[in-house]
């Protein structure tokens, strides 16, 4: 591949994790070692990310290379998820492979010629999109077809603080859920009695602040509303249903006061000081926890985020292996992506404790399961809530309509604005941002 005029930074890998024996294939049920590569290559992988990810991928290179003897790969790190990426590809030399997401994707996936069609490639390898969730199985699919191999997940879970729960004599959020009475009204109620002024003076919170127009569509779905139409060239988020889903966070903050306030220090310290009983998130957040839980100064529970009054909801991340169709190297490159996938890559990416498993079948492989989730960690659910996962309708111009969303949300969370006049003005600004290509 020629070389570009944007600064690429590759990354040598380093020490590998320990390995699966053996290589079981996405979608399917039995597992097979990755045979011979037909000839050399060398595939580019291009991704963004913190030092967990740089060594979740030094991992990866390291365990494809060592099943892929003939192959090599690059990694490539960009600053920024996509823009460098798109640079690339204007300029003629973009990489093979490309560490995709949900809020990317349809900026590749709509410029039709961008990706490649892996649907061909799974059908020929005999693997299903069944295995999937089925928020990715969506969020890939275009025109019949399928635009990334699912290989992680942001896996949606309320992380809380046993030690402030039992402070003032509270009940678990896992045992509402399992007696069916964990939603919206019981959060509140809950958060309430976490929120207090401790013997020392020290304040503490229920609940951790929800915001970003990823984040707090949530709250949209579960009020029984969408923040764009489904051709993604409407925006939405003046109806009542959007309104009363943000207004519900709102009231968290303004109303119940059972939320630190817009940029409050306080809402880091559920890993530091602890001020904080409940928060909301993925598996990213375990790297900044594992001090704490292995020091013994954090006792966490988790439970699925509560259901809401019109359904129960939650918002994630599916990631995905996308091939470029300017590739040379198209089979190397789908080896990787089907690596990627793999048992084998599956435990790298479960071991890097920033993510979860794309695959339903390895969310329920319990052999799997021991040897990756701390104590506390309970994959069921990682499940329940994977299961109950929507996929952002990502519109045209994502950047430009993140950008007003989330200031707009932050007016009315500091209460410089009404929820109604912050989501007006989304609508009146995004509107003709939404109407231009991807």
């Amino acid at each position: 591949m020629a070389s570009s005029s944007v600064t690429r930074r590759s990354l040598m890998g380093t020490a590998a994790v320990p390995l699966l024996a053996a290589c079981g294939q996405a979608g399917g049920g039995g597992a097979a070692a990755p045979g011979p590569d037909a000839r050399p290559a060398n595939v580019q992988f291009y991704f963004s990310g913190n030092q967990a990810t740089v060594q979740l991928y030094q991992d990866m290179k390291v365990a494809f290379e060592r099943a892929h003897p003939k192959s090599t790969l690059e990694l490539v790190q960009g600053e920024t998820e996509i823009e460098k990426l798109l640079t690339l590809v204007a300029a003629g030399t973009p990489t093979d492979v490309f560490w995709n997401r949900v809020r990317t994707s349809q900026v590749l996936i709509r410029r039709e010629g961008t990706l490649a069609d892996v649907l061909p490639l799974m059908k020929r390898d005999k693997l299903t999109q069944d295995d999937f969730w089925p928020s990715a199985v969506k969020a890939y699919a275009y025109k019949g077809g399928y635009f990334g191999l699912p290989t992680s997940s942001s896996s949606s879970a309320l992380y809380f603080n046993k030690a402030l729960f039992r402070q003032v004599g509270l009940t678990f959020p896992d045992e509402l859920e399992k007696q069916g009475k964990w939603n919206w009204d019981t959060l509140v109620d809950t958060a309430k009695k976490l929120t207090r002024t401790d013997a020392t003076g020290k304040k503490l919170w229920g609940y951790a602040r929800i915001n970003g127009i990823v984040q707090t569509v949530q709250f949209i779905w579960q009020n029984g509303g969408t923040p764009f139409s489904e051709d993604r060239r409407q925006a939405l988020y003046a109806s009542s249903e959007c309104i009363g889903g943000v207004q519900f966070m709102t009231d968290l903050i303004l109303k119940h006061q059972v939320t630190p306030p817009v940029d409050d220090p306080a809402k880091a310290d559920f890993f530091s000081n602890f001020s904080i009983g409940m928060e909301q998130g993925g598996r990213y957040r375990l790297p900044d926890m594992m001090s704490a839980l292995q020091g013994g100064s954090l006792d966490a529970g988790m439970a699925t985020a509560p259901a809401g009054p019109k359904n129960n909801k939650t918002r994630g991340d599916d990631l995905a292996g996308s091939i470029l169709k300017s590739t040379k190297v198209l089979d190397a490159a789908w080896n990787f992506t089907k690596f990627w996938a793999s048992e084998e890559g599956q435990l790298i990416v479960l071991k890097s404790n920033r993510s979860y498993t794309s695959r339903r079948s390895i969310a329920r492989n319990q052999s799997i399961l021991k040897q990756v989730l701390q104590p506390w960690e309970n994959g069921e659910t990682y499940f329940n809530g994977l299961n109950r996962t929507d996929v952002f309708p990502v519109p045209p111009k994502f950047p430009e309509v993140t950008a007003i969303y989330d200031r707009e949300e932050k007016l009315a969370h500091e209460g410089k604005k009404t929820v109604r006049g912050a989501m007006d003005t989304v609508v009146q600004e995004v509107t003709p941002l939404i109407k231009e290509p991807f």
